[in-house]
């Protein structure tokens, strides 16, 4: 064999163990999955605004107007109505749960979701 002709054979033998652990994630495992990082989220961005709310003081502002400063933090939705990019949406289940819900999206007739 030459090593033209082994290069795609054994690039399909290393590969194969890839495929050997790819995650099916059925519609309600991807539900679930979106109702784990719906809870983790707003946990961990309430540790971040609560840090922020406090350099804010250290910084001299005064405590009300640092706590309606970052009321919105970590939201999608400012309060003036603009849209910035929710936080800790790059958390693993946050990822596997997008990915699920996007694929579910695209095909609807689908039941299984491979990763």
């Amino acid at each position: 064999m030459t090593k033209i002709a082994a290069t795609p054979l054994l690039i399909v033998v290393l590969s194969a163990p890839l495929f050997a652990f790819a995650e099916a994630i059925t519609r309600e495992q991807a539900l679930h999955l979106m109702d784990n990082c719906q809870a983790i989220r707003p946990e961990k961005i309430a540790r971040l605004k609560e840090q922020e709310i406090q350099r804010c003081i250290e910084n001299g502002r005064a405590a009300d107007y640092c706590e309606r400063y970052y009321a919105t933090l970590g939201q999608a939705r400012n309060t003036n109505g603009d849209y910035s990019p929710g936080l800790l949406w790059d958390e693993p289940v946050c990822k596997k749960a997008l990915a699920a819900e996007k694929y579910f999206k695209a095909n609807p007739r689908k039941s299984l979701y491979q990763r």
